[in-house]
């Protein structure tokens, strides 16, 4: 199997997991636990606290998850052997990564 529509499925399936992992958060399925959801001492400690933060992240989160997804189609398109496609890809993965987590304590914070 080609190596680039590997590399293309993996971080495509990343991108449909964000958004699986988000949308429990968006719906408030998700009740203050130690598990799963956006856990510090704030969130934990205010049920109203933990459903907003929550689901303004889980929003960041599935924005990011398509965003990776469209880039792991599109990546490929412009970069032209498999090393130069997962570098772009990684760095994409990592700053959608770290918006989410900043804008999530940047929320927090005016809480």
């Amino acid at each position: 199997m080609n190596t680039q529509l590997i590399l293309t499925a993996a971080f495509g399936a990343e991108g449909a997991i964000f958004v699986a992992i988000a949308l429990p958060l968006i719906l408030r399925w998700v009740p203050p636990n130690q598990f799963y959801g956006f856990r510090t001492p704030k969130t934990l400690s205010d049920p109203a606290i933990w459903y907003s933060i929550n689901r303004s992240m889980g929003i960041d989160l599935a924005i990011a998850g398509v965003v990776i997804a469209i880039a792991a189609f599109m990546v490929p398109v412009f970069a032209r052997a498999y090393a130069a496609s997962s570098a772009p890809m990684t760095i994409i993965m990592s700053v959608a990564v770290a918006i989410v987590i900043v804008r999530g304590l940047w929320r927090l914070r005016k809480m």
